[in-house]
């Protein structure tokens, strides 16, 4: 990651980051990456319309969302929505993920935002 050419903005066929990837990965990784991310890296956004919040909700990587939440911009749009209309919060309660549910709450994720189906 420390190397002066390498590209931290790469996105992959499907409109992953290296952030995305990390996090589905290793959390070791994606905590070690988080000091090198900006707002233009952290609000990517794939193919799916999955931003780097919701892939971590999704895989109940809870620590992730701790420290994306550090970030300006994923506060901002807490309550993006995925191509289904789900939102970090709706995978995580999908996921039962206690801590995770609590982190977005406390940060104001929006628990009335329907999705595709009209599910909360």
């Amino acid at each position: 990651f420390e190397h002066s050419t390498f590209d931290y903005s790469y996105l992959d066929d499907y409109g992953n980051s290296l952030l995305n990837h990390c996090i589905i990965k290793n959390e070791d990784e994606v905590c070690y990456f988080l000091k090198y991310m900006n707002d233009e890296i952290v609000s990517q956004i794939n193919n799916k319309k999955e931003a780097s919040l919701i892939i971590a909700s999704k895989f109940g990587k809870s620590q992730i969302i701790e420290n994306l939440l550090t970030y300006p911009y994923i506060r901002k749009n807490i309550n993006h929505t995925d191509c289904h209309g789900n939102t970090a919060l709706f995978y995580a309660v999908q996921l039962r993920d206690k801590e995770t549910i609590e982190l977005l709450l406390k940060h104001g994720d929006n628990p009335y935002i329907p999705n595709n189906e009209g599910n909360t």
